[in-house]
């Protein structure tokens, strides 16, 4: 007799600028690979993440190599969120080339939903909220820096952040046994 899987979605949060170096980046796919296939095992997974660079493109792709479905939850229209991706990227310091745009869109165009969820105020903790809502599990791809929450007035500051977000799932129940890290060198 075959069990039925439980259905898990599995959102994910990490750095946007990940080391460019070949063995870190293997490293931190090595970890998001084992959360998702252990994840998998005994559960029937679906992936849900922000598509910004970084940890939630890895994500995607480590995903898709294992057949898992992946949900988009994006600031803006898609158009919109490449451009601004670019800027951020080229804004940093960061390489962006069109193999990366391309990349990104083919990931896109292969999710299964794709959702944006605008917030004018805060764009980026608008998307990394609506991943939070609707998954069971968190995959945190992060360098274990607890940036600053609040500004010296007391207002929030890195909203949606890697650190931001990891807070908020634990705010919203989010256990230990929920989170998974993957620790990663930032670029």
């Amino acid at each position: 007799m075959t069990q039925t899987k439980h259905a898990v979605s599995v959102g994910v949060t990490g750095h946007r600028f990940l080391s460019r170096d070949a063995s870190d980046i293997a490293a931190c796919k090595k970890g998001v690979m084992s959360a998702l296939t252990f994840l998998a095992e005994a559960n029937s997974v679906t992936l849900h993440c922000c598509f910004a660079l970084g940890a939630d493109i890895l994500a995607a792709e480590c995903a898709n190599s294992l057949d898992i479905p992946v949900v988009a939850h994006i600031p803006m229209p898609p158009k919109e969120y490449l451009n601004d991706i670019k800027r951020d990227a080229l804004s940093h310091g960061m390489p962006f080339s069109a193999e990366d745009e391309n990349n990104i869109r083919r990931l896109l165009s292969l999710a299964k939903e794709c959702h944006v969820a605008i917030d004018p105020v805060d764009t980026y903790a608008a998307a990394s909220l609506a991943v939070l809502e609707c998954s069971d599990k968190l995959i945190v791809v992060w360098d274990g820096v607890k940036t600053p929450l609040f500004d010296a007035d007391g207002k929030p500051i890195n909203r949606g952040g890697t650190y931001s977000t990891l807070t908020l799932a634990k705010s919203m129940g989010f256990t230990d046994d929920d989170i998974f890290i993957v620790t990663c060198r930032r670029a």
